[in-house]
Order: C-alpha cells, then sequence, then structure tokens
C-alpha cells in the first residue's frame, strides 16, 4: 500500500496552527504524497509549524497562507519542502520565518510549478538549504516575487541554488545564493528581474548569473537589473560590492549561454566599486539611512493642513508653559529650580530638601518651533519622546519624595496621639473616686467642728459651777 497524505484540507477558511508533524515513510515516491495537502481552490492559513517528513511538507494546489516561525525538513527523493503548482499561490507574510531543508536527489526547497506564484513578502525570512537539488526551483511559468526587505537565503550543493525554467523570477529585497542563479538552457520565456532595491550576494567560484539560450531566437531569454541594485560576488574568500549605474537589459537571442561572474561583472555592467559594504545588511542599512536623510530634508508643502497642526503645536507648547509658572502653592514652584524644606521634628534636626526642576518646554529642549521639512517634524517628535521621559522621571522623584512626607506624617500623627493619651491619664481623675474622698474630708471636717463644738460647751459648764 502507498503511503496517503497525513492532512489534506479542500475547503475554504481551515487553519493550521502550532502543529509537529514527524511523518516517515519508506514508501514515498514520485506521486506527491505529502504531510500537508490544500487542494485546488481552498484558502488555508497554516501557522506555527514543524514538520519532519521523509517526503513533500506541503503539497499546495489552492492559496495558502504562511504566517510564524516554520521548520521543515524532508528526507526522500522528490521530498520537497514546498510545492506549489496548478495556478496556486503560496504567500509568505511579512515577519514570518521560514526554514527548509532537504536531503536527497530531485528534492527542492520551494518548488512552484505550472502557473503558481510563491510571494515572500516584506521583513519576512526564508532559508532554505539543499543538499543535491535546487534551493528553488521555478517550472512552466511559475513566478517567484521576493519582496523589498525580504530576505532570502539559498544553499545548493552541486547545483544552481535557483532554477528558473520558462518562468519568472522578481528579486526586490535581499537574496544571498550560495551557489548561483541560472536559466535552463534551450527553453523559452525566462525571465530574470532584479530590481532597484535588491540587494543580491553570490557566493560562487564560477558563474552567478546564467541566461541560456533560447529554444527559438525571436523569444529571447531576459535579464532586467535596475540602477541602483546591489550586487556582490565571492570567489575564494574575496568578495566584490557594487552599485549598479544604469539600467541594464540582456536578451539572449545565441545560441550559446551567457554568464555574469566575479571576472567579468565590470564590463558587462556600469556599475560602481563599494567595497567598503561588507554583508547584505551594511547594504540594506545604508539605503535606509540615505531615504531617511533624502525624506528628512524635502521640503514641505504648506498646506492649510499643515499650518494648522503647527498653530496648535506650538500653542500647547505655550500654554504648557504658562501651566508651569501657575504651578506654586504657598510661595513655591517645585517645577521650577525652587527648593522645598520639609521639618519633621520640633528643633529642627530633621528635615527633607524637595528641589524643585526647571520643567519649562526650553528647559526640556524644545527648540523646533517652525516647520519645514520632514526631518523638523520628527525633530519635534523626538523632543516630545524625550520631554515625556524627563517629566517621566522627575515624577517618579516627586513620588518617593511624597511617600517619604506621607510617612513621617503618619508617624508624627500617631506620635501626638499616644503622647495625648499619655497626658490624660496623668491629669484626668476619675470623678466618683474623687467625690468619694471629698465626701469623706467634708465629714470629717464637719466631725472636727462638731467635736470642738461640744468641747466648748463643756469648759463653759464648768465654768458655770464657780
Amino acid at each position: 500500500t502507498k503511503a496517503q497524505n497525513l492532512i489534506t484540507i479542500s475547503k475554504t477558511g481551515n487553519l493550521v496552527s502550532d502543529l509537529s508533524v514527524d511523518y516517515k515513510s519508506s514508501l514515498a515516491d514520485t506521486n506527491g504524497y505529502a504531510a500537508i495537502r490544500i487542494d485546488t481552490n481552498a484558502e488555508v492559513d497554516l501557522k506555527n509549524l514543524n514538520i519532519d517528513a521523509n517526503f513533500t511538507a506541503i503539497r499546495n494546489r489552492g492559496k495558502l497562507e504562511l504566517n510564524g516561525n516554520f521548520s521543515i525538513e524532508t528526507k526522500a527523493e522528490w521530498g520537497h519542502g514546498i510545492l506549489s503548482e496548478d495556478n496556486s499561490i503560496c504567500n509568505v507574510d511579512s515577519e514570518t520565518c521560514l526554514n527548509i531543508k532537504t536531503v536527497q536527489a530531485s528534492s527542492k526547497g520551494i518548488w512552484a510549478i505550472r502557473n503558481a506564484v510563491v510571494n515572500i513578502a516584506s521583513e519576512s525570512s526564508v532559508r532554505i538549504k539543499s543538499n543535491a537539488s535546487y534551493g528553488i526551483h521555478l517550472e512552466n511559468h511559475a513566478i517567484v516575487n521576493i519582496a523589498s526587505n525580504a530576505n532570502v537565503y539559498v544553499e545548493s550543493t552541486g547545483t544552481p541554488g535557483i532554477l528558473v525554467y520558462s518562468s519568472t523570477l522578481n528579486v526586490g529585497g535581499n537574496l544571498e545564493c550560495k551557489g548561483y542563479i541560472s536559466t535552463i538552457s534551450n527553453v523559452n520565456d525566462c525571465y530574470i528581474n532584479i530590481e532597484n532595491t535588491a540587494c543580491v550576494y553570490f557566493n560562487n567560484n564560477t558563474s552567478s548569473i546564467i541566461i541560456g539560450f533560447p529554444a527559438a531566437t525571436s523569444n529571447p531569454n531576459i535579464l532586467d537589473i535596475a540602477a541602483g541594485a546591489r550586487i556582490a560576488f565571492e570567489k575564494n574568500g574575496a568578495t566584490k560590492w557594487y552599485e549598479v549605474q544604469s539600467d541594464y537589459n540582456y536578451q539572449n537571442t545565441s545560441g550559446t549561454n551567457f554568464n555574469i561572474s566575479y571576472d567579468n561583472v565590470e564590463s558587462i555592467l556600469n556599475v560602481a566599486n563599494t567595497n567598503s559594504w561588507q554583508t547584505a545588511k551594511d547594504v540594506i542599512a545604508e539605503q535606509e539611512q540615505k531615504n531617511q536623510e533624502e525624506e528628512n530634508n524635502t521640503s514641505l508643502i504648506e498646506t492649510a493642513n499643515l499650518l494648522n497642526y503647527q498653530a496648535q503645536y506650538n500653542k500647547a507648547l505655550s500654554q504648557y508653559d504658562s501651566l508651569i509658572k501657575d504651578a506654586r502653592y504657598k510661595g513655591i514652584n517645585l517645577l521650577q529650580p525652587e527648593k522645598l524644606t520639609v521639618k519633621f521634628n520640633e528643633d529642627s534636626s530633621s528635615d527633607l530638601s524637595v528641589q524643585g526642576k526647571d520643567m519649562s518646554s526650553k528647559a526640556l529642549g524644545f527648540t523646533i518651533f517652525d516647520w519645514q521639512t520632514q526631518g523638523d517634524i520628527n525633530k519635534s517628535i523626538e523632543e516630545l519622546t524625550s520631554a515625556i521621559n524627563s517629566i517621566r522621571n522627575y515624577s517618579s522623584e516627586l513620588g518617593n519624595n511624597y511617600n517619604i512626607i506621607t510617612t513621617r506624617q503618619d508617624f508624627t500623627e500617631s506620635l501626638i496621639n499616644v503622647l495625648t493619651e499619655g497626658a490624660d491619664k496623668l491629669t484626668l481623675a476619675d470623678m466618683n473616686e474623687e467625690s468619694a474622698n471629698m465626701l469623706a474630708l467634708q465629714t470629717r471636717q464637719q466631725l472636727a467642728i462638731n467635736s470642738l463644738s461640744l468641747a466648748s460647751q463643756a469648759s463653759q459648764s464648768i465654768l458655770k459651777l464657780f
């Protein structure tokens, strides 16, 4: 019994996510069985997959969206990483990381065939390592588009890294090919287009770009390289970086192959040698900086909206400064460089000094009040961000001081309550007890008076005897 597809998806709207597929079989052959198969007209999203299979990992005949992190390894002959065929579409979405490794002969990393389209989006990363076959194979009017700022690395052993067979390859991003790009000889409709945003790095000791001779000279195979494209050639450890100075178009109508390599590039293309670059990332970073500088130095058109926004911005800064000046309490403004001293005991031996800070717009570093270029607006945004950070830091400092003062206030209030209670215990009397004492004293006093009165009467009685 032949091995069958592990997962077959035939309806639109399916999502396969966060799945690890381990699909082994010794019966894999050229019938194209796959771990995941998407049928014609189905629209499927795949996200975060780990596929380890003896044969093709993903076979696509519908519309496939790849998003997230993918690790694909195939270990048998004709075991392709992604096989997209028959008018299908495969989109490698932005910020997707796709790693494909193939081992056996005739196993392609990405194989697009029969009008299939593969789109590799900006900010995505595709890394293909093919041990015995092509990293990317385009055949029978397929199209592979590598968008600007996409990163694609292709490594193949002994064969082209990318093979274009009656198909179209558009390179607008960063492509590093450890091998070479080649069209098939004796066929027509081969087209390689390297756009002005492309940065292509070839690591090969012989040819880097090969345009095969056509089957019919009236239908040539074509190579287009736009001015502004960056191309690097490495040979025996030495690297040459070039920036293409003018558009280049070559149409092979001859009976022999045409190639561009490390040795002949300067005689074929109008290029500027820029050996200061070391890697493709250096080129991209330099271009981004150049684009940013050009954008910053472009004068703004004074539209009604722009003038209105600028007026609102300056008015907000003016009101902010007024608010800072009005933040005064009992003669002290801590949003100005003034000082507040808080005393914690009666002899002023314990206190806390709170130093105010100038938080006016000028002190916070606002300098741009008239927008002339995009750079002025970017500078204002940077100043706002810096000011917000400064205010937050000072707010945190004031918050710490406030916590200290509040803690000492709570302590002092508690101490006052304790001392008051103690004083009350020392000075306040029990009314019942004191009333009893007073009554006893009054009784004693009355008894003493009565005793004296009786004694006086006795003495008078004795005197009457005489």
